[in-house]
């Protein structure tokens, strides 16, 4: 008999992501809303690199074995970036189109940057698999593949994951077309030649260039192919894909409507625009019918996000305060029920303590700035932002007071915008018992307000917030992340002298809903462009063709 004894073993500390499990949904949102391409599928182009590498090593190697097959793929995932920034320093342009978020580039830059006429670099210095190497490129056995981009390639089917032999190879359906594609552009010969003979100079990476990301316009075969994945023209990938191109078409929409009022657009404009439905200064937004169902899920998303950050924002002041408090409360109650006597706590309510929630909500109702001025400062798009300055101020006083007002506004904010008889998750259905995992949603947001918090006072609901959907919420889900990974996340935890907290302070942050990688996307398919005079994103050809063709123009 052999006893097992793993419920003794010492539980990893991890930092942790999502805390209250109040982002979740948010994820899973854009998820939804833009599959197949995600917060680390940076470029564009690695799309047909990756299904061409282990197409063109059958035809190159057709006896390698796997180990072998990884010692090349390692150097040629580092000669691809090579190549792409040696592009870059030689045309002196913007670097966007060249090694920007080519994997390995922070190791490999320094060394090229380097290199003089008649050196040479060793590929094998830099894919070398040795343990706490400096020069190693990367970590993860199969590089960026294996580490960003080999979940997506596989649920797209350009390439398989063959678990029992633990190898990777392209799809016959869908990968060795578009690895073929990318073939008839680039010199196949030379650059396993150069694999090969491990080194590279000045003169061989110039002579590979037409694999530099830039030039996937010039190789019309593979441009197509990129086009139709990402646009799903042939519908082959349902509504998923069907989903897909109507975010990227969206955001040709909103970068053709903002460049044309001389307007800059960035991920907090997006969120903005899509939340209210108007472009800034209260312009109006000349959006197509067949993109507002499409622009209405990604209001929701922003709705979840509001009501996540306003969260994480009172979590966060509790833990600094808790942090400091001596001696420890034995419980979250006992916690809560001193924090809610704090001199900012009556500084932040403003005389407001005895208000009944639903009195307040119906007042600033009343007062509700205009859902289209969202660049105001009493509007929750930007009363969200101050949430996440809030660290930065030296008087923690005043940032606990400040960020209190801050995300009770909020909270009023959403209930007085709320529809009581809206759907909160639109038409988009949940796994049975998903939102049981995540108790902090639009669904309970919503319940809560007719159900829960209409007759509490402002200082109730805010004793309420802080209890039951911040302190007693993050155990719960430290606990399952215990119970599920072995991870240890807990950011307070009880012990026998009283609740205690973890010196890393989670703070407020938000999602990044895939966009500076859809706009990547979008710039390495040559449908959008940086304007020299106005350093604005313009549509190129391309683009204003993809977006009619997606809104049936």
């Amino acid at each position: 008999m052999n006893p097992s004894t793993n419920w003794l073993k010492q539980t990893r500390t991890s930092g942790g992501l999502d805390h209250l499990g109040s982002q979740a949904p948010c994820i899973n949102l854009y998820g939804r809303l833009l599959p197949g391409i995600t917060n680390v599928t940076d470029r564009g182009r690695y799309y047909s690199f990756y299904p061409w590498f282990f197409w063109a090593y059958e035809k190159q190697y057709p006896n390698l074995v796997w180990d072998e097959i990884v010692e090349r793929f390692r150097r040629a995932d580092c000669l691809f970036t090579l190549i792409a920034e040696r592009h870059a320093q030689k045309l002196g342009d913007d670097n966007y189109l060249h090694g920007i978020a080519m994997v390995g580039r922070s190791t490999l830059v320094e060394p090229l940057r380097n290199l003089t006429k008649g050196e040479s670099l060793k590929l094998s210095k830099y894919a070398t698999q040795e343990p706490g190497n400096t020069d190693r490129y990367f970590k993860n056995k199969l590089g960026g593949l294996g580490q960003y981009y080999m979940g997506t390639f596989v649920e797209l089917g350009l390439v398989d994951l063959i678990s029992k032999k633990k190898v990777v190879n392209y799809t016959l359906e869908r990968g060795e077309g578009i690895a073929s594609a990318f073939d008839s552009g680039v010199n196949r010969r030379l650059f396993f030649e150069t694999i090969d003979n491990d080194k590279v100079d000045h003169q061989v990476l110039d002579q590979l260039s037409p694999f530099c990301p830039c030039q996937l316009s010039k190789n019309p075969d593979e441009h197509k192919a990129l086009i139709d994945l990402f646009f799903d023209r042939n519908n082959l990938y349902d509504e998923r894909g069907k989903q897909r191109r109507l975010t990227l078409s969206l955001l040709l929409n909103l970068i053709n409507e903002f460049n044309k009022n001389n307007m800059d657009f960035d991920q907090f404009a997006f969120r903005g625009v899509v939340y209210t439905g108007f472009l800034p200064d209260q312009l109006e937004w000349d959006i197509h019918e067949s993109l507002i169902p499409t622009q209405k899920l990604w209001q929701t998303y922003q709705r979840n996000e509001l009501l996540s950050i306003a969260l994480q924002g009172l979590f966060w002041m509790a833990l600094n305060v808790l942090l400091k408090t001596d001696p420890k409360p034995r419980t979250s109650g006992e916690f809560v029920s001193q924090l809610i006597e704090n001199d900012f706590i009556k500084d932040a309510l403003a005389g407001n303590e005895a208000v009944v929630f639903e009195d307040a909500v119906n007042k600033i109702r009343e007062e509700l700035p205009p859902i289209d001025l969202w660049q105001d400062s009493s509007h929750e798009i930007e009363i969200a932002k101050t949430i996440k300055r809030m660290k930065n101020i030296k008087n923690k006083t005043k940032a606990y007071t400040e960020t209190i007002k801050a995300s009770l506004q909020i909270i009023l904010l959403l209930a007085a915008r709320n529809d009581q008889n809206s759907n909160a998750y639109a038409n988009l259905k949940y796994p049975d018992g998903y939102f049981d995992y995540y108790p902090i949603n639009l669904y309970s947001f919503q319940s809560n307000l007719y159900k829960i918090w209409q007759k509490m006072t402002l200082k109730e609901l805010l004793a309420w917030l802080l209890h039951k959907w911040g302190i007693e919420a993050h155990i719960k889900i430290a606990l399952r992340k215990l119970r599920h990974s072995s991870k240890n996340t807990f950011r307070v935890y009880p012990t026998e002298e009283g609740l205690k907290v973890n010196d890393s302070i989670p703070e407020p942050v938000f999602t990044t809903p895939r966009f500076q990688q859809a706009v990547q996307v979008l710039r390495d398919i040559d449908a959008i462009y940086k304007s020299d005079d106005t350093a604005r994103f313009k549509l190129k050809p391309l683009g204003k063709s993809l977006l009619d063709e997606a809104i049936g123009n």
